[in-house]
């Protein structure tokens, strides 16, 4: 009999994985079929995918146009028939009434969940607020002060802003195609629109100051939204607020006074109402279009609307803007066209140029030695910013040739991954701590500084031993562990799984998709899978190689293991890890491992385990 038959005699299996059993099977099945429609239904990952799921480029794009021609119509109304000139107050109105729909929509559990309050700075969605208030305001009061001429001057004034405040702010480029097609775009514009250009010094100061708010508002809402899964109306219920504040803020300054005076009786108070309610609309609507495009790409959206509003007057009610404008509106479609064509997926040569590279900030060098001769192996530096844990992670891989980046392969098939004994043993105690449950936990290393092809694992955290594919907590237990290995030098470089069965040694659909989560920010990251066999031979003392399978991705973007066993790429730093672990085993050490899921329930449990190896 092995060693741990000898100690403890018939009920030494309990220190294993249990046995299949059929209601193991369907309570793990319930249980991740209870969990999956949780993070669909309460996360904001899954209200991110909701949101993109339902609500794509063609239909938000298509829902913000129709409102914001309801919304001028709405407008027209409002500021002309009824007489109401004050434009701060009527963009007050506007989110004041989106601000109380939003709150409806929260008190019947109808909000979407927002991200975590961690993953994005409070300053950025207080700016978010500030700028929202700003840009609206600002482009009503230049309306009135402006001509129309003047005022389609400073919208088309935008398009570059953006741009260049994109490269300035997040080091973003674009092709020089599309350059092109923007300003065949905002020419056209000119010459369809800028018929007039009467200037006003107070007008004027209002739309420049104008232009930079309503550049950043756009972007803003866009990266917010795709890099930190917020959605939509998530994100306007924490900066309406924020919003309505400065709105107030500005009223004394750009309104006329006279607003107790105005005559609010049914029929006006009706049309400000319908105009508040289409704003509402008009917001989300803008918000979600922002989400699913660019803050680029939503100006253009603005311009085709005043393209089509034009000629549609011309060929449905007969108006004649005169021949140039004309011309002027067909050469902004045809730019306008062009930049869409190029932003379809493998048309855009920025698309081209970056889908042959794993992350998108890659800087590409040679080593000294091999760029003399332009042979060799090419190193790439890949710098991440990680949205949910708002770090950035540096990893190096080496590819062996330029096909072999082309087809998107990594270095996983020739890296070696060598776990600490501490690390190694650390998650064999908390699977065995754990013995009728599905347990997981993280690896925490870097690439060796002395060879690119070795991961170093230097440590583990244990995670959870219940509700495994929970978002939430496994969202705050990676920003803790982020920051507290992040000044050591250390990121999380892979992730560990062991399966509830004895006999189950397939990687499950929640092993996977975290697994896929933390390959985007470190692309070597590999899966080690426990393998009750091999733990059951070291029990026996037969046992030399990790107990653990070692699986990393393939070309095909899928979870493979590699080799037989893997074991000839996953090594152990110390070669007596095996015996450490026995000696703990024996010694019932497993019951001193303290998870994240112990951690969240008592918070004076450390999930560092300290005391563990002492």
């Amino acid at each position: 009999m092995g060693l741990v038959d000898s100690l403890f005699g018939k009920d030494a299996r309990k220190f294993l994985k249990r046995k299949d059993s059929d209601a193991a099977e369907a309570g793990r099945a319930l249980e991740e079929l209870r969990s999956s429609l949780y993070n669909e239904l309460k996360t904001s990952e899954g209200a991110k995918r909701q949101q993109q799921r339902f609500c794509g480029p063609v239909v938000a794009m298509s829902f913000n146009f129709f409102v914001a021609v309801g919304i001028i119509l709405a407008n027209k109304l409002v500021m002309g028939r009824v007489g109401f000139n004050f434009p701060i107050f009527l963009t007050l109105i506007h989110y004041t009434v989106a601000w109380i729909l939003l709150a409806f929509f929260k008190s019947l559990s109808l909000l979407p969940m927002s991200p975590p309050s961690k993953t994005t700075p409070f300053s950025s969605l207080f700016s978010l607020g500030a700028v929202m208030a700003f840009a609206s305001g600002l482009a009503n009061t230049s309306l009135k002060h402006n001509s129309v001429g003047f005022y389609q001057m400073a919208k088309i004034a935008v398009t570059p802003t953006i741009v260049l405040a994109e490269f300035v702010l997040f080091k973003k480029t674009i092709s020089s195609t599309k350059v092109m097609a923007l300003a065949v775009v905002s020419l056209g514009v000119a010459i369809a629109t800028v018929t007039d250009l009467e200037f006003n010094l107070f007008g004027a100061l209002v739309a420049v100051a104008w232009i930079i708010p309503s550049a950043i508002n756009k972007i803003l809402w866009s990266n917010l939204q795709q890099q930190a899964n917020w959605t939509a109306l998530a994100l306007m219920w924490k900066t309406t607020p924020f919003t309505v504040f400065f709105l107030l803020a500005l009223m004394p300054w750009l309104d006329p006074p006279g607003v107790l005076l105005f005559k609010w009786d049914l029929a006006n108070s009706s049309a400000i109402l319908v105009s508040a309610l289409l704003g509402f609309l008009l917001q989300w609507s803008g918000a979600l279009a922002l989400g699913a495009t660019s803050a680029t790409s939503h100006v253009v959206l603005g311009q085709f609307k005043t393209c089509v509003i034009l000629l549609g007057g011309y060929v449905i009610f007969g108006s004649d803007p005169g021949f140039i404008s004309i011309c002027g509106a067909v050469a902004a479609l045809a730019g306008m066209s062009v930049y869409t064509w190029l932003n379809l997926p493998g048309k855009s040569i920025d698309h081209m140029s970056n889908k042959q590279l794993p992350k998108q900030n890659v800087n590409v060098s040679k080593p000294k030695a091999e760029a003399d001769d332009g042979g060799g192996e090419t190193g790439v530096t890949v710098v991440s910013v990680d949205p949910l844990l708002s770090k950035t992670i540096t990893a190096n891989i080496v590819y062996e040739s330029p096909i072999e980046l082309e087809m998107g392969m990594g270095s996983n098939g020739e890296l070696k991954y060598e776990i600490s004994q501490n690390a190694y043993i650390k998650l064999v105690l908390h699977s065995l701590r754990h013995k009728t449950a599905a347990v997981n936990g993280v690896l925490v290393g870097r690439i060796s500084p002395k060879d690119d092809g070795v991961v170093e694992i230097s440590d583990s955290v244990p995670l959870f031993h219940s509700n495994l594919a929970l978002l939430p907590p496994l969202e705050i237990s990676l920003i803790m562990i982020e920051e507290h290995y992040v000044a050591q030098g250390l990121s999380i470089v892979g992730y560990f799984h062991a399966n509830e069965r004895f006999d189950d040694v397939e990687l499950c659909g929640v092993a996977k998709n975290i697994g896929d989560h933390i390959s985007r920010y470190f692309p070597q990251a590999p899966i080690l899978l426990l393998n009750n066999k091999k733990l059951e031979a070291l029990s026996k003392g037969k046992e030399r190689s990790p107990v653990m399978q070692l699986c990393v991705k393939d070309a095909s973007k899928n979870w493979r293991v590699v080799g037989a066993d893997g074991g000839s790429k996953l090594l152990l730093k110390e070669p007596s890890a095996n015996v450490i672990l026995s000696d703990y085993i024996s010694s019932e050490k497993w019951k001193d491992v303290t998870d994240v899921d112990d951690h969240l329930d008592d918070v004076t449990k450390d999930w560092l385990n300290p005391g563990l190896f002492n």
